[in-house]
């Protein structure tokens, strides 16, 4: 699933508005030497590897923030150059596709080419 938003909090009122939002809520602990990001989650909502993302990307955008502090924010990237590349890679659609036809002909006449095989299907559901 894609995150829309986090929730940012500051003090210790955290445990109490994680439940009533459906975004990670990160918290900042400071003490006198360090500070510290923690962050809370619903189970039930993201699994490990969701928010292990989540984590790396705010990871990389608080290093980028962190060693270059005046930069404007419009300039910091989500995921490193290499991984932009290889996201860019799987986004290559470019192909010739007729212009003149709408998208469900096309899906009948792809229907017509390979009948009896499954198009879709979820659990019994078949199309």
């Amino acid at each position: 699933g894609c995150i829309n938003a986090f929730a940012l909090v500051s003090n210790k009122s955290q445990d109490a508005q994680i439940k009533n939002t459906c975004h990670p809520v990160f918290s900042f602990v400071e003490s006198a030497t360090n500070m510290k990001l923690a962050m809370k989650y619903d189970e039930n909502v993201f699994d490990g590897n969701t928010i292990n993302n989540v984590l790396e990307v705010s990871l990389y955008l608080l290093d980028q923030i962190m060693s270059r502090p005046n930069e404007a924010m419009k300039t910091l990237h989500f995921v490193p150059k290499c991984q932009a590349q290889m996201m860019n890679s799987w986004n290559k659609t470019e192909g010739s596709y007729p212009h003149n036809k709408r998208l469900n002909t096309l899906v009948e006449d792809t229907v017509d080419e390979v009948p009896g095989r499954n198009g879709k299907s979820a659990g019994r559901p078949r199309l």
